[in-house]
């Protein structure tokens, strides 16, 4: 190890030093960048940075003459040394010279002079390693949570829940406009799901009735408590109103939040609040898909007109009938008022056996076939089926009407006989009595002609 370098202080030389007790000196803060330095064969003194920082990058060699001698010969001046900690050495590829690893600050103009890049390399402890592995931590836990609160976490398919199904209803659930929803019925009508697009979780309250000729059968209408958690709703446990089985159909659908909600941890720990909602609407619940029930649903409405038509045109057969039987009553009543009144006792006999043999007797039996056919057909599903049942109620009535006003005439003629009276009167009201029930038979059968 050659020691033939001088530190120049003033007009004072210490040295010679050999280059490793020149970068010792340095590192332990003795020297600064500034400090000259010579060394011999040099033509003059250079600082620090000159000779070991920037010489290294140029590869700069020098062929001066040598130091004179008066110089050799003074001897070197004892500077203290501080131990330095043994630095490694980070050589340069190119010029193949041992760079102190040291943090150097460059200008631009020194930078502007250097042909590469010049990268620093910093010393890190393992305290400053593990703290920033934790900030990491730390930072991507933040992120991950505002992540959770801010993205929807839509629930699993269940297992006898349909592909097509389960994308309907995340797809619902993951609308990010007003308040919506979706169902779905499972193949064997036990299960009953609602995808809607509420992050909260908790007991909620639903009511379904099925909108009138909207469904694959009859009518349903329930009520049920279910579990929203995830943005989905199971129910498995209905309580029925209506019928005893759920059918494929459109309802009015109800969802009303029970005081349970909450949100999940993630949502709670950014400072959100849950939000109750009292959700109204139209649902297809179905096990089909939507537009294979439209397609079921328009099938079976048109067998429901076919079948609509058939007791329409039934009902006003009926009507016909009865308005039949009214008029030939009228005529008897007509004949009647048209006799002498000292034929009257006999004429109302006759009309009175003729009565009871044609008249009493049928529309007795008219009466108690009409309940029953009503008694049928409410059983029935078609369409107008609840305007065909309100046309046989009235039937009915009708036909009880035609034997009360019968009687009652039959009652004031006998009066007019014993007693004495207007015949005019008795005539007039009579005669309106009847003709009052052919009117509204006629105006029933007009406006049934065309009923769908």
């Amino acid at each position: 190890m050659n020691a033939h370098w001088f530190i120049l202080k003033k007009n004072e030389h210490l040295g010679p030093y050999s280059k490793e007790e020149i970068y010792r000196l340095f590192n332990a803060s003795k020297i600064s960048e500034n400090v000259q330095i010579w060394k011999e064969g040099w033509k003059e003194a250079k600082t620090y940075h000159e000779a070991f920082v920037k010489s290294a990058f140029l590869s700069e060699k020098s062929e001066l003459p040598p130091l004179p001698k008066e110089i050799l010969e003074d001897k070197k001046e004892d500077i203290p040394l501080v131990a330095a900690p043994k630095l490694k050495k980070m050589v340069d590829t190119k010029s193949g010279y041992n760079v102190p690893r040291r943090k150097v600050k460059v200008t631009k103009a020194q930078k502007s002079i250097l042909p590469f890049d010049v990268k620093f390399r910093f010393k890190f402890g393992k305290s400053d390693v593990l703290l920033s592995l934790v900030a990491l931590i730390f930072l991507g836990a933040l992120f991950y949570i505002h992540h959770l609160a801010n993205s929807p976490n839509v629930f699993d398919r269940p297992s006898h829940m349909s592909y097509a199904a389960y994308k309907r209803l995340k797809k619902a659930a993951l609308t990010t406009t007003a308040l919506m929803a979706r169902a779905s019925l499972s193949d064997d009508k036990k299960t009953l799901w609602i995808g809607i697009n509420s992050p909260v979780n908790g007991d909620v309250y639903l009511s379904f009735k099925s909108l009138y000729g909207k469904t694959l059968g009859g009518e349903a209408e329930f009520e049920a408590k279910g579990e929203i958690k995830n943005r989905l709703i199971e129910i498995d446990k209905i309580k029925f109103k209506k019928g005893s089985r759920v059918i494929d159909g459109l309802y009015k659908v109800s969802i009303k939040t029970a005081d349970n909600i909450s949100l999940p941890w993630y949502g709670r720990f950014v400072g959100k609040k849950p939000v109750a909602f009292d959700f109204d609407a139209n649902l297809i619940v179905s096990s089909l898909s939507p537009n294979v029930f439209k397609k079921q649903l328009a099938k079976v409405r048109a067998k429901a007109r076919k079948n609509s038509q058939v007791f329409w045109d039934e009902l006003i057969q009926k009507y016909q009938t009865v308005m039949m039987i009214t008029k030939q009553i009228r005529e008897g009543f007509t004949k009647i008022f048209s006799a002498k009144q000292s034929e009257w006792k006999k004429q109302t006999a006759i009309f009175e056996s003729d009565y009871q043999r044609k008249y009493g007797i049928f529309f007795t039996e008219f009466v108690k076939a009409n309940e029953a056919s009503y008694e049928i057909i409410s059983k029935k599903n078609f369409q107008d089926s609840t305007a065909v049942l309100a046309g046989y109620g009235h039937l009915s009535n009708l036909a009880k009407q035609i034997g009360s006003q019968s009687m009652y005439i039959l009652e004031k003629l006998s009066e007019v006989e014993e007693k004495g009276g207007s015949v005019d009167a008795l005539k007039e009201d009579a005669l309106f009595r009847i003709n009052s029930i052919i009117s509204k038979c006629e105006r029933k059968i007009n406006s049934l002609t065309k009923p769908l």
